[in-house]
């Protein structure tokens, strides 16, 4: 009996290896940059209490983000909510009720992170592209996403810093690289906030 269960025991444990190399890999392609600019009037301010909200549909992306953003801020000792605790996105908010939940639980900093696109070959038209086996692949292709992100200062309601990762293939995010990805990338914009003094 011993015979059969050790062997057994080796090939999941190369399994498990395998799938180690495979998200180390697929991680280590990605290298997110982000690029920012400060608000003269908020020049150098920094934020005590800092609450992490993303737009993304995809709520697991949405959950990730906003865990990773917060642990990541806290390790800096920074005051850090994430945003979906205070605002479940069961409903959508106008711009006072943000500003009103946000002063009640004495959050100065509104981080708000933003999945765009931009169609990267506009001279192809979608007739020419059903033309193609790989359809949804060339569509894909086609897109690039970033991130915009926008802190608000929650006092006056005013754009304190904008940010802007560079293009991303969001559909190669996937669920044995997106904790890497989302570790990246939130260290990217933390190191942005950091060297324009807002943390």
């Amino acid at each position: 009996m011993t015979n059969n269960i050790l062997p057994k025991l080796i090939g999941n444990f190369k399994n498990y290896i395998l799938i180690g190399f495979v998200a180390i890999f697929a991680t280590s392609c990605y290298s997110v940059t982000t690029s920012s600019y400060s608000d003269r009037e908020f020049k150098e301010k920094k934020y005590n209490k800092i609450c992490i909200y993303s737009y993304d549909e995809n709520l697991v992306f949405r959950s990730i983000l906003e865990k990773t953003m917060v642990e990541e801020l806290q390790n800096l000792e920074v005051d850090a909510i994430e945003g979906s605790v205070l605002f479940p996105p069961t409903r959508e908010r106008d711009e006072e009720e943000y500003q009103s939940e946000l002063l009640k639980n004495n959050v100065d900093g509104f981080l708000k992170f933003e999945v765009v696109y931009d169609n990267i070959n506009n001279n192809a038209t979608e007739g020419e592209m059903e033309l193609d086996n790989y359809f949804s692949n060339d569509l894909n292709s086609n897109l690039r996403y970033r991130f915009s992100v926008h802190l608000i200062d929650v006092k006056t309601n005013k754009v304190a810093w904008i940010g802007s990762s560079e293009p991303i293939n969001y559909y190669e995010i996937n669920q044995f690289n997106r904790d890497g990805f989302f570790w990246k990338f939130s260290r990217s914009v933390i190191e942005e906030l950091q060297e324009k003094g807002h943390i």
